[in-house]
C-alpha cells in the first residue's frame, strides 16, 4: 500500500512538471469560452454553451476540428456566439496551443478553459472480446517505467 501511495504522489509530481516544463503535446487543443458578462445569467449561459461544445467535442485533435461547424450550430442554439480555432496560452507556466475559442455575445465576462485533447497521451488499441469502441486504452511511457520501477500494479 505504502508503494502505490508514493507511486500516486510521484506520478502527480511528474505530471505537474511536465505541465509546467511545457511538455504538452504538439497536438495539445485546449477550449475557451468567454461569457457574455459577469452577471450569474451570463455565467450560466456561458457554461450552457461549454456544455453543449463538449457533447460534440471528443476524439483527438483532427476529430475536433471536424466537429467545428456542429460546434458553431449547437452554441448559436443557445446564445449569439463566434467559435473559432486561434493559438491561445491560458497561463505564463503552459505552453501556447490551439484553441478551440467561444465567445458568447460582447465576451466580457469570467471565462472558462480546459485541455480538450493533449497529444502527449498516446493511445494503444488493446485485446480481448470487447467491441472495438471499448478496445482503447492510455498508454503513458512515464507511468509504465514508475509500474515497473516500483513493482506495483
Amino acid at each position: 500500500m505504502r508503494k502505490a501511495r508514493w507511486a500516486a504522489w510521484l506520478l502527480c509530481l511528474l505530471v505537474i512538471a511536465n505541465v509546467a516544463g511545457g511538455a504538452l503535446g504538439e497536438e495539445t487543443l485546449y477550449i475557451r469560452v468567454v461569457g457574455r458578462d459577469d452577471s450569474v445569467a451570463g455565467q450560466a449561459e456561458k457554461l450552457r454553451v461549454r456544455d453543449a461544445a463538449l457533447l460534440l467535442c471528443h476524439g483527438d485533435r483532427a476529430a475536433v476540428i471536424a466537429a467545428l461547424p456542429r460546434v458553431s450550430r449547437a452554441a448559436q442554439a443557445i446564445a449569439p456566439c463566434r467559435v473559432s480555432l486561434r493559438p491561445w496560452r491560458p497561463a505564463d507556466d503552459l505552453p501556447a496551443a490551439m484553441t478551440l475559442y467561444i465567445t458568447v455575445g460582447p465576451a466580457r465576462g469570467r471565462n472558462w478553459w480546459g485541455v480538450l485533447y493533449d497529444g502527449a497521451l498516446r493511445m494503444a488499441r488493446a485485446g480481448g472480446d470487447a467491441p472495438e469502441s471499448e478496445q482503447v486504452q492510455f498508454v503513458w511511457p512515464v507511468w509504465d517505467w514508475l509500474r515497473s520501477l516500483l513493482g506495483i500494479f
